[in-house]
């Protein structure tokens, strides 16, 4: 198939799957046929096999003998959301860091199917644009191999960031931008930044396990703000939670949070935004999922709605574009000269060669239309593994309704215990997240996360059977 004709048949998936997203075709609703998507098209009937194909791996389509092509049954279901802790507790030390490090080790073993990690499968993603770009880069950069990049990075990485995040509302100076190992160590250096060993921030509750183990890292103690379905953390809890505590930075995921995938309401960031520069409390956000939307091209930032640099960036593009490439940016506001002391100290600078050959991508455009592609993709992975989980799970399941990112979060039926069925599954070759990560009160031990993103949605299915047999097998927790 040439260039031209695959730029066709990712134009009629991308049409079809909008088309279904918006009601025009409903569940169980017939499709054209091929050879009507070939005469609306004017393509040949190769490229309308593959358009169809492409919408069938997604979980978007079944196919009937005979019949033609039908719209799957695309009902997110009706299992209700994880119950919440109701009241923020007080300031509490983390301690997660070497049960973290444990589970995230046993992820590597061959042959692991994956369900926990979200490290999206290179066939979804730019793989071969980027290593020849790269190639590229090398042998028309060869200086690139025998110098650093800076402290702040290359500046024409740190340009075509700056462009990429006007799509979220945000504006600043490549000069604002600082290049990093990936979002986890920009999430550090802002800690770095606005908090000292012994200090308290809050975080939403669940959270990412990264951020928590930074903190442990650092001394900070944590204070967690129970999130509400389907907004998220709400201004009042807080203003509540700086009032009764204090709080050094505020650490949040307005765009799509890890674990839940709950997408924060525009007036909520402007709010809550509002109220952190207010009382002096820095915002660091992680906007890591940020272009991983099922609803839109992009949302908003909350970095957008701030005006007084008080708000910290941060974010990557591992989930997008490159999971090892390992390159993230961090946008400072008012704390900038101080996070590139602590990136200076960490490791003098990000790696040079990698930095040019994604410039060089992201400057020739497209880069955007692909991540949009690959969000629609997820949104089918993530459809047909809400529709797994309610057909193969026991009743009393509860699951989160994701509005983007990589994550399905579940709360076990009965209290069962999400750390003994991680463990059982590691024995069956499957790798989930267990809940207990995601909090450092232990507040979710009968909670599991799984990832969409790393294998196909028949392999997921398959795995999640395999892992629904094991829970009659699987004790009881309190918690």
């Amino acid at each position: 198939m040439n260039n031209q004709e695959e730029v066709k048949y990712e134009r009629i998936s991308r049409e079809l799957r909008s088309s279904i997203r918006t009601g025009t075709y409903r569940p169980g609703d017939k499709l054209p046929s091929l050879r009507e998507i070939c005469r609306t098209y004017g393509v040949s009937l190769g490229t309308a096999v593959e358009a169809y194909g492409r919408l069938q791996d997604d979980g978007l389509l079944t196919p009937r003998d005979r019949s033609g092509f039908f719209v799957s049954g695309l009902t997110s279901g009706n299992l209700p959301p994880p119950r919440q802790p109701t009241n923020s507790g007080g300031p509490v030390p983390v301690r997660i860091g070497a049960m973290a490090i444990r589970i995230l080790d046993s992820l590597g073993q061959p042959g692991m199917v994956n369900l926990g990690a979200g490290i999206p499968s290179q066939d979804f993603l730019p793989s071969k644009s980027l290593a020849r770009s790269i190639s590229s880069a090398a042998r028309s950069n060869p200086g690139g191999l025998s110098r650093y990049s800076g402290v702040s990075g290359e500046i024409g990485l740190r340009r075509q960031i700056a462009r990429v995040m006007n799509a979220a509302g945000v504006t600043g100076a490549p000069e604002e931008i600082i290049i990093t190992n990936g979002c986890q160590e920009a999430l550090v250096l802002a800690l770095q930044a606005v908090a000292e060993p012994g200090d308290t921030i809050a975080v939403e509750s669940p959270t990412f396990f990264g951020l928590l183990q930074a903190a442990e890292g650092l001394g900070i103690k944590v204070v967690e703000m129970p999130l509400e379905y389907p907004r998220g953390v709400t201004p009042e809890t807080v203003a509540r939670v700086i009032a009764n505590h204090p709080i050094r930075a505020c650490l949040l995921t307005p765009n799509f949070n890890n674990p839940t995938g709950v997408l924060m309401p525009e007036q909520d960031k402007q709010l809550i935004t509002k109220i952190l520069a207010g009382a002096g409390i820095p915002l660091i956000e992680d906007d890591i999922f940020g272009f991983i939307s099922f609803s839109a091209p992009r949302h908003r930032a909350a970095a957008s709605y701030d005006n007084t640099g008080n708000t910290i960036l941060c974010s990557s593009f591992s989930k997008s574009i490159s999971p090892g490439l390992r390159l993230g940016w961090i946008q400072g506001g008012r704390f900038t000269e101080k996070i590139k002391e602590k990136k200076f100290l960490a490791n003098i600078g990000t790696g040079t060669l990698p930095q040019i050959g994604l410039a060089s991508l992201l400057a020739r455009g497209g880069v955007l239309r692909g991540i949009r592609r690959f969000a629609d993709r997820m949104h089918g992975h993530m459809l047909q593994m809400r529709r797994d989980i309610q057909d193969l799970f026991p009743p009393g399941t509860r699951m989160s309704e994701p509005q983007g990112g990589l994550y399905l979060w579940v709360e076990l039926p009965g209290g069962l215990d999400g750390e003994a069925l991680f463990n059982r599954c590691l024995e069956q070759g499957i790798s989930i997240m267990p809940g207990i990560l995601f909090s450092p009160s232990g507040a979710y031990r009968n909670h599991i996360r799984l990832t969409f993103s790393a294998e196909p949605p028949q392999v997921c299915r398959a795995a999640l059977r395999k892992v629904a047999s094991l829970l009659p097998d699987i004790p009881r927790t309190d918690g």
